[in-house]
Order: structure tokens, then sequence, then C-alpha cells
């Protein structure tokens, strides 16, 4: 099973949420130990617009087409980021930036999907949420990506981004076990063994997803929208036939709220 088949039927949504119950249980010094420490290897170049091509995402993808299918998240300095969205008018003036987290890793060779809460609990709803991922290693059809707006550990409601190691790139809110939002779709805008910049916009009922700066994803949710936590999300193939470690790596993970 490829992760981007992940939401394709209940059962499979049913083991999601068991695993994830259980994950949430780690105990915060674990948390806090694993989003502090200095991974010994990592990707050692930022994807640029330069060395990832952009093409235009697949209208399938657009639920929305007022968001710009170009923005500029480098540069590391977190308020000039935001205040360049503003100028596109893609997010409100004003503010505040709630979560800030240097690098952290998930490595796992456990089938199925591992956890890591980070953010210490932090719950956003509206929010810029920008990060560099990269992996390691990794094996076919395992992926990388991140929970958000996770508002319990038995997630009755939360999102999932992820992008797998051929290149399918992937959406999704689940409210009580129905996808409310189920998209996946290939990507070229991904560039293995570097971190590549990940920037999700989620305004309301919107979330928007930029892969290095390009437009990905537009979706809208006809399901309840509420704050919740964050986690690193890895997923490891359940099918595959070799052991398989998957080794996902972030840095520079920061989250700009707008609640109130």
């Amino acid at each position: 099973m490829r992760f981007f088949r992940m939401f394709s039927t209940a059962a499979l949504l049913c083991i999601l949420f068991a695993m994830l119950a259980v994950s949430s249980s780690t105990p915060a010094s674990a948390v806090a130990a694993a989003a502090t420490r200095k991974p010994t290897s990592k990707p050692t170049q930022v994807a640029t617009d330069d060395s990832a091509s952009t093409p235009a995402a697949a209208s399938s993808a657009i639920d929305d087409d007022s968001f710009p299918t170009q923005i500029d998240p480098t540069g590391g300095n977190v308020k000039l980021i935001v205040k360049r969205l503003v100028a596109l008018k893609i997010v409100p003036t004003g503010g505040k930036q709630l979560i800030a987290v240097s690098d952290s890793f998930g490595t796992t060779s456990d089938p199925g999907y591992t956890y890591l809460r980070i953010g210490q609990g932090t719950q956003i709803q509206d929010m810029v949420f920008q990060f560099e991922m990269g992996w390691q290693q990794m094996g076919v059809g395992s992926a990388c990506g991140m929970v958000f707006r996770a508002v319990n550990s038995k997630l009755d409601n939360y999102w999932s981004f992820g992008i797998t190691q051929d290149h399918q790139i992937s959406l999704a809110h689940i409210e009580n076990k129905t996808n409310t939002v189920a998209y996946t779709g290939p990507t070229d805008n991904f560039v293995k063994n570097k971190f590549n910049y990940v920037t999700i916009i989620a305004l309301n009922d919107k979330v928007a997803v930029y892969l290095n700066g390009a437009l990905e994803i537009v979706k809208v949710t006809t399901g309840t929208v509420d704050a919740g936590v964050f986690a690193l999300d890895v997923y490891n193939d359940e099918n595959a036939t070799d052991v398989t470690t998957t080794d996902c790596r972030y840095q520079n993970i920061w989250a700009w709220s707008y609640d109130s």
C-alpha cells in the first residue's frame, strides 16, 4: 500500500486513527529531546527555485484560483516571509509567531505510520505553517509529511500532508473517520536529498500548499474547522518485501498564528 492510497478505504482510516492515538501518548520529555536533537547526518542543501522545476499544479488540485501560483519562502526571516504573503493578499495583516523548531527528524523501520508531536502542544487554527523537509533514506512507497490542526489524540478532526518517495503529494482533512478533503497527485517540485520548502496556508475552511514556492494544492473543506496540534508524520510502506528504514528530516519549522 502506498501512502497516497491511505485515504481510499474506511478500514485504513481506522488503522491510522488507532496508531496515532497510541503514538500521541509519547512522554513530553521524549518529544522535547527528539525535537531539539541535532541530526548527525542530513541533507545539506536547501532546494531553491533554481534547483526545482515549478510547473503549474494540476487543475484538479485547485479548488480556489484566487491564490497566486508563486511565492517566495526563502530567506529564513519569518516576519519577512509573512510580509511577502501579506503583500500578495494571501493572508491578513497582524498575527504572531507561536512555533519555532530549528530541526527535527523521524526515523523508523516499523511498517505503517510513526508520529512525533512538535510545538509543545500549541494549538492553531488559522496560520501560515512552513518547514523545510527532506529524507536521508526511504523505501519505495514510503513518505514524509506533517499532521496539523489535530484536535485530539483520537483524531476526531485533523489535516494531513505528505510526499512519497515516488513524488506523490497528498492533502487530506479527516473528521469522524470521514474524508472531507482527499487529494493525491504527482509533483515535479520535490527534490530528493535536499531540503524542500513546504508552505501551508490554512485560513478558515481553505488550505493551500506551496512546494518550493510553487502552488500545488488549494482545498476547501465542508467539515468543521478547529484549532489543533502538530506532529511529524513518517510512513514506512507496509507492503515492502525487505526491511526498509524511512528517515525524514525537517528544519526551520515555524507557524504564524492569526487566532485571537
